[in-house]
Order: structure tokens, then sequence, then C-alpha cells
């Protein structure tokens, strides 16, 4: 089960880059709580949640944030649709060695 202190030690990891929803300027402590809920009642994976955190689409949502637009239903909405798409991602990048 995540906690807001998942996110923190996602910050401490040597493959953090800096990029996506952690190291945006946009993301708050409410949006925080948002992303562990829907993570933990979607089930996510911890690793594929920390591609997430580090990613385009996690900084494409942090940046909604500071629109106002990141809510609840958003995440759960577009949550597994990204990792999905992570994950395809990260499978073409190891086939073709990119």
């Amino acid at each position: 089960m995540f906690t807001q202190d998942t996110l923190g030690g996602f910050e401490e990891r040597s493959d953090f880059l800096g990029y996506g929803y952690l190291g945006n300027s946009f993301r708050t402590e409410e949006t925080d709580r948002y992303l562990v809920k829907a993570a933990n009642k979607l089930d996510i994976a911890e690793e594929d949640l920390f591609e997430w955190c580090n990613s385009k689409y996690g900084r494409w949502e942090a940046e909604n944030s500071g629109l106002g637009h990141v809510t609840m239903k958003r995440l759960l909405a577009v949550l597994p649709e990204q990792v999905a798409a992570l994950q395809t991602e990260t499978a073409r990048q190891a086939t073709y060695d990119i």
C-alpha cells in the first residue's frame, strides 16, 4: 500500500531523473494524496508507479494540476492507460535496444 512517503522514497532512488510528476513545480500535497489513493485503488505495481512518476505522463498530469485539472476521478481514468503506454514503451526500448 502506497503512502505519500512512497513518493518521497522515489525521489531518493538513483534512477530518478528529476523529471515527470515528481520533479514538477505544480505538484502539491493534495495531488500527491490523489495520486497515492488512485494508485492504491487501481492496484498499480510499485515499479509502474515510479516509472509513471518519472515520465512525461506524470509531468503532464502535474502541469494539469497547476491548472486545477487533477482530480481523483481524472487520475482513476488516466493512470491505467498511461501506465500501459509506459509498459509498451519500455518493452519496445528493450526489444530494439534504444
